[in-house]
């Protein structure tokens, strides 16, 4: 569809033009999910309240997004990047973390000193 355009264009009408084309809102392309509204309640359901290998893929004991498009292949013949994975995640409302370090010889008595000793120092100052 074609827009008449004035020639030549007055001020007025070219300011116009300039602040609707800068400031019109533009829909973002979004493209419809792949899940259904009861599958993403079911896979959000799963990585809540259990863990990948409770689940049976593998022995780790949290979910990544490499992770997940195997188990959707698996349980719901749907193939996903794992980009595509990770916004599905985020539209659910999880977010990225990152796993905790823990030394293997860590002293918990020596850590819970210093925990107690931190608080101290930070009340007093």
């Amino acid at each position: 569809m074609f827009t008449a355009i004035q020639f030549p264009p007055t001020s007025k009408n070219l300011t116009e033009a300039v602040w609707k084309r800068c400031f019109t809102a533009i829909p973002l392309r979004t493209s419809p999910s792949l899940l259904s509204p009861d599958q993403e309640v079911e896979v959000k359901r799963m990585i809540e309240h259990s863990t990948s290998a409770e689940e049976g893929y593998g022995y780790e004991s949290s979910w990544d997004t490499c992770i997940l498009k195997h188990a959707l292949e698996e349980n719901y013949s749907i193939s996903m990047t794992q980009v595509g994975i990770g916004k599905m995640l985020k539209r659910l409302g999880f977010s990225r973390t990152l796993p905790a370090y823990i030394l293997k010889r860590a002293d918990r008595k020596k850590q819970e000193a210093f925990q107690k000793e931190l608080v101290m120092i930070l009340d007093n100052s």
